[in-house]
């Protein structure tokens, strides 16, 4: 996960990498798209410690995700947790009912506890578990950005999924 700023006197980027340290360790199998993978266990999590984020500057992050069997009718797990001080955290995830009145899987992100951010929660997919073919060795893009503090965007293979603006009305 990397910042990327232009507020150098020659315009050039400049790149500040987050501290990210996992909550806890994840065993690396050799089932990854190009190499080794993190190996998340069903209903796992991967959740990192990340003390220096900093929402007032632009962020990326990306990464390549398989499962090993389609997500159950009602089932569901995080794709990412971003814990940071003060219990502020940003989650992707997918939750089935009876949470939230749910029939069925719906993906989420979530943002909270920012100093000057509006709470986030955006179910923004009910179909998920029917939109994307999930199996073992079957892959799938995830990118989040941040675009100077103010909207999130999340993609998965290439395709805007949501953009929860981070100022404003509720």
């Amino acid at each position: 996960v990397y910042y990327n700023t232009f507020n150098t006197k020659d315009a050039k980027p400049e790149i500040a990498a987050f501290k990210l340290k996992p909550v806890k360790k994840l065993p690396v199998g050799s089932s990854g798209f190009d190499g080794d993978a993190m190996v998340i266990p069903p209903r796992g999590t991967v959740t990192f410690n990340v003390t220096d984020l900093d929402l007032s500057q632009p962020m990326t992050f990306a990464y390549w995700w398989s499962l090993d069997a389609p997500i159950p009718h009602n089932g569901g797990g995080n794709f990412f947790a971003f814990r940071g001080k003060g219990g502020s955290f940003i989650s992707h995830f997918v939750r089935g009912g009876p949470w939230c009145g749910l029939k069925d899987s719906c993906a989420c992100f979530q943002a909270y506890k920012f100093k000057g951010m509006r709470p986030i929660h955006a179910n923004f997919d009910r179909k998920f578990r029917k939109r994307y073919e999930i199996g073992k060795g079957i892959w799938h893009q995830t990118v989040l950005t941040l675009s100077m503090g103010r909207k999130f965007k999340l993609y998965i293979d290439g395709k805007l999924v949501t953009q929860p603006q981070t100022m404003g009305r509720t």
